[in-house]
This record gives C-alpha cells, sequence and structure tokens, in this order.
C-alpha cells in the first residue's frame, strides 16, 4: 500500500462529498416535491446521477492530466481510475454498516430513537443522495440493485475519466465540435 494514491483518492472522495451535499441541497430546496413522488424520484436520480458521474469523471480526468507532467511524482497507468475509487467504496462501506447498526440497534417498533441512529442515518441519505431513486433506501434496507449502484458508478466515472486523460480525449472538446454558430448577416461575421 506503499504506492496508494491517498491525495489523489481523497481529492474523488471530496468531489463525491461536494457533488452529494450540493444535489441533497438542490433536491430538499428545489425539488422536493418531485422527490417525493416515486417516478420524480426516479427521474431526479437520473439527472443527479448524470451530474455525480461527470463530476467524478472529471476530477479522475484532471488526476491524470496531473500525473502525466513530467516534473510529478505521481505516473498514470491505465488502471489508476480504478484505484481512486477505491476510497469512495470504503467510505460507502463505513456509512453503511453504521446505518445497518443505526437501524438494528438504536430503533424501537421501527423508529430511530437515538441522535447517533439519526446522524448515521442522515450521514448515509445525504452521501448516496444522487441515486437515492435507484437505491430504495428503507429503514434499514437497501435493494440488491442498490448496491451495485453505489458500487459502480463511481469505478466507472472515475475509470473512464482518468483513462480519457491517459488517452488525450477530451470530451468538452468533442461536445464543443457539435455547436454550430449561427453567422450573423449584419456584422458579416
Amino acid at each position: 500500500m506503499k504506492n496508494f494514491p491517498y491525495k489523489q483518492s481523497l481529492q474523488l472522495i471530496s468531489a463525491h462529498a461536494v457533488s452529494a451535499l450540493t444535489i441533497f441541497f438542490l433536491g430538499l430546496l428545489i425539488f422536493a416535491g418531485v422527490i417525493t413522488h416515486s417516478v420524480g424520484s426516479i427521474i431526479f436520480s437520473a439527472v443527479t446521477t448524470l451530474i455525480y458521474f461527470m463530476a467524478i469523471y472529471n476530477t479522475s480526468y484532471n488526476i491524470c492530466l496531473k500525473d502525466k507532467k513530467s516534473y510529478t511524482l505521481e505516473k498514470p497507468y491505465i488502471l489508476k481510475g480504478l484505484v481512486l475509487a477505491v476510497g469512495i467504496l470504503a467510505v460507502s462501506c463505513v456509512l453503511y454498516a453504521l446505518y445497518i447498526l443505526a437501524w438494528r440497534l438504536m430503533t424501537l417498533n421501527g423508529t430511530l430513537i437515538t441522535a447517533a441512529g439519526w446522524i448515521n442515518n442522515f450521514l448515509f441519505l445525504i452521501w448516496t443522495f444522487p441515486f437515492t431513486g435507484f437505491i430504495g433506501l428503507s429503514k434499514g434496507v437497501m435493494t440488491w440493485y442498490g448496491y451495485i449502484i453505489v458500487a459502480i458508478i463511481p469505478f466507472t466515472a472515475s475509470f473512464l475519466g482518468y483513462y480519457a486523460g491517459y488517452v488525450n480525449f477530451d470530451l468538452y472538446s468533442k461536445f464543443l465540435n457539435l455547436v454550430y454558430e449561427k453567422k450573423n448577416k449584419e456584422s458579416g461575421k
């Protein structure tokens, strides 16, 4: 574990946390009515998962670009994007364990009764909020595909972002080429 990129993995964890918090507050402030309905929650989660995906993708892409500089100690390799996402998975596992403990040990008649239980529940809820419509969290239980979503999306986004940086594939410039600018007849431009 001597060569594990701890600082870069922390960058990805912070990108996850910032994305999840931003999406959580936007969801509560703007889309609270939408989130409460099952279809609205799924549509909201589809949009927020895409936003989250791009945040992790972009962070990994930028990490790769820094790794490719001649003066940095870190050296790029194709699978590093997968290694970087291990930190997100580790935090997710710890928060999920606390979430389960809260619902197993700190409830009375199916209701959380302790402050620690509320905090554990709230932390995991915020951490997974971009996927809330997909993972089906309810009283300490997550759907079987929720586990897959929470694990696969960060790894996929991180790998694809790092790989894109590794092979010099700039997604922004590819989308920019699709934009057509209409010439103004009056100015001749």
